[in-house]
């Protein structure tokens, strides 16, 4: 199961916020402290970063287990070329403290007309073959109400073997 809290705030400049979540996988467990915070660095571009704590308890039989306790930050560029045009580029954890989820991430965002928005991302693990860890992630966003939208995607990582479909509204 997953069980997360998050406060935040967005109506300054300075936006953040904080959060905690655990989560159990099997006989996996992992504890996370997170702080966020992103800023306007020009009228079209925002710069965000996030520092986070974990602790993971990784076992594959329930007897035998592992602990990890690691910082990691995050740092993310938006850029808004438009309304219709909006990219994004991440750097997940680019000091090496978890080295399995070091990866850089580009994003690119396109909204029609305003009712359907395109959204795809591709990224892999900068410090390992990158044909090894290549992710992609593409959703549809259409628009409903005002503020209800029906989102449908899918995504593969190779680097994490994971692979998917979902929806939501």
């Amino acid at each position: 199961g997953q069980m997360a809290f998050i406060a935040f705030e967005t109506k300054n400049t300075l936006s953040g916020s904080v959060s905690y979540t655990q989560q159990d996988e099997g006989f996996n467990y992992r504890k996370r402290l997170a702080g966020s915070f992103a800023t306007p660095i020009s009228k079209k571009s925002a710069f965000g970063a996030t520092y986070r704590t974990s602790k993971d308890r990784l076992s594959n039989d329930g007897i035998s287990k592992t602990e990890k306790d690691y910082k990691q930050a995050i740092f993310g560029l938006t850029h808004v070329t438009n309304e219709k045009i909006q990219m994004a580029i991440i750097a997940i954890d680019p000091f090496k403290a978890n080295p399995e989820d070091t990866r850089g991430v580009i994003g690119f965002q396109y909204t029609y007309e305003d009712f359907l928005t395109l959204m795809l991302d591709s990224g892999a693990d900068y410090n390992k073959n990158l044909s090894d860890t290549l992710l992609y992630r593409a959703a549809l966003q259409f628009k409903l109400f005002e503020e209800i939208f029906l989102r449908v995607g899918t995504f593969d990582d190779k680097g994490l073997s994971e692979k998917g479909n979902g929806a939501g509204i």
